[in-house]
């Protein structure tokens, strides 16, 4: 019967800390696992805030674009509120890059926000992931 007791705590215990894990989990991590699992690679995760984190993934396929964007537009149940076709890259100081291209869609709904930009060189992209919940969203 004691045996009995410890397991049922101890499943009792798991489940409690499957549910602490889950409800902590960052904001969009169900489509960065997909992405990454797509790609091939774990993303490289830079926090810029606690609501704003931007995943990146560099020498990605250029044929993978439309599989990724169909991720986002599944995960996000809306359609891109901005949308960018293929137009020349800058860099951070404004000036143009030669040999890169840009393209990006940007999604929003009342807790989220997330933004897909490709940065296109040749036959490979970095794929940009920006994912911003909202303050006050719950």
């Amino acid at each position: 019967m004691q045996s009995r007791n410890l397991n049922l705590a101890t499943t009792l215990l798991i489940t409690v800390f499957a549910a602490i894990a889950i409800s902590c989990s960052s904001p969009g991590s169900s489509v960065i696992s997909k992405f990454n699992k797509k790609i091939g690679s774990e993303a490289i995760k830079k926090e810029l805030q606690k609501t704003d984190i931007i995943y990146t993934w560099n020498n990605v396929n250029i044929e993978k674009e439309a599989e990724l964007k169909a991720i986002v537009d599944d995960f996000m149940k809306v359609a891109p509120s901005q949308t960018q076709p293929l137009t020349p890259y800058y860099n951070s100081q404004g000036q143009m890059v030669p040999g890169k291209s840009l393209k990006y869609w940007v999604y929003e709904t009342a807790k989220l926000g997330v933004e897909l930009n490709c940065i296109i060189t040749g036959k490979t992209m970095t794929v940009e992931v920006r994912v911003t919940k909202k303050i006050g969203a719950q």
